[in-house]
């Protein structure tokens, strides 16, 4: 077994493609994939859209806003993300300062 996550700035189909096909080559069956650009809901949904076209790429969702966290999760169930990445530095939460 392996562990893979790939993280891209591009959500172009050719690129995605591209992705795809050098997991095949190096025989990774199935990998993650977050989108590190995505910056509102439209892109999210294009970027869901876009890597479910290849079966060995998994979209995963992040949260990208602590302001708007009950909006950004009923978004992420809405468009039925199977995974989602929680990271304090995106939502900028300091959790040392948390008491």
């Amino acid at each position: 077994m392996f562990d893979s996550c790939v993280h891209t700035k591009f959500n172009s189909l050719h690129y995605i493609k591209n992705i795809s096909k050098k997991l095949q080559a190096n025989k990774i069956n199935n990998c993650l994939i977050m989108f590190d650009k995505e910056k509102n809901f439209k892109e999210r949904l294009k970027f869901l859209n876009n890597y479910k076209k290849f079966s060995n790429l998994t979209p995963v969702a992040f949260l990208r806003n602590s302001k708007n966290l009950n909006s950004e999760i009923d978004n992420i169930i809405k468009l039925k993300y199977r995974f989602v990445k929680i990271h304090p530095r995106k939502l900028k939460i300091n959790y040392q300062n948390i008491k």
